[in-house]
């Protein structure tokens, strides 16, 4: 499948035995265990914008697996660089992405990998998510959309994830982003499932954000000469050294 990285290889009782997958219930201090892969069909607005792929969701689904992840670019969503406009036949791409999910028993799990005034990614953007109130107000107004727009779909089929792997910065910063982004999703849809990467881009968890009652994603990056051995992203001996003896 072109566009799929995968999370987890896992051998599944169901692949052989045909049984009908049955998404299991989900909320922020019990989360199932999913098993999946990332979709980057709107991974980055220069080289991979385009809709999601309906047979990638029925593979994904006979293989066994219940869980899909859409890291992507808010650039692809919006018109003309404006990003406080939206383009609502982009939209309606992820919209079927997240039915698609919900026809196949696979979980969507919508992710920011470069949210307004935040990105892993280059190039950087213009304004800090951290430091700029203009790009927090902005990145409000986007996850506030997705919230209005897929209200009411249960826990167990959808959960946002706020923004890929934040780098250092300060847990009383990260706190109070979070906060707000979390309290401006719940407005419009009190029940959606959050889901919030830890500190140190993932690899360490973030405890004040218990009394937000999110759940939260780490990263296994260690060694990382062996998760990120000849990754096309990484630069340096991590890439090159290779797994250690």
């Amino acid at each position: 499948m072109k566009g799929v990285v995968l999370i987890f290889v896992v051998c599944l009782s169901l692949c052989c035995t045909g049984q009908e997958l049955v998404l299991p219930e989900a909320s922020w201090d019990s989360l199932p265990r999913w098993r999946g892969f990332n979709l980057l069909e709107k991974f980055s607005k220069d080289w991979s914008s385009g809709p999601f792929k309906e047979e990638d969701f029925k593979l994904i689904s006979e293989m066994g697996f219940n869980f899909v992840r859409l890291p992507m670019d808010y650039r692809t969503w919006i018109v003309d660089g404006d990003w406080n406009k939206f383009n609502g036949e982009v939209l309606k791409e992820i919209d079927q992405a997240v039915e698609w999910g919900r026809k196949y028993r696979i979980h969507v799990n919508i992710n920011f990998h470069r949210a307004p005034g935040y990105t892993v990614s280059k190039p950087a953007e213009k304004l800090s998510l951290w430091k700029d109130e203009e790009a927090l107000e902005t990145c409000i107004k986007h996850w506030s959309m997705f919230a209005r727009r897929y209200k009411g779909i249960p826990g167990r089929e959808l959960s946002f994830n706020l923004f890929n792997e934040p780098p250092g910065i300060s847990e009383e910063v990260y706190f109070k982003v979070v906060k707000a982004v979390c309290d401006a999703i719940r407005k419009e849809d009190p029940d959606r499932l959050i889901i919030v990467d830890g500190l140190y881009c993932g690899t360490s968890p973030c405890f004040s954000l218990k009394e937000l009652k999110v759940a939260q994603s780490t990263r296994g990056y260690s060694p990382s000469e062996l998760t990120h051995y000849r990754a096309e992203w990484v630069y340096g001996k991590t890439r090159t050294r290779g797994p250690p003896a």
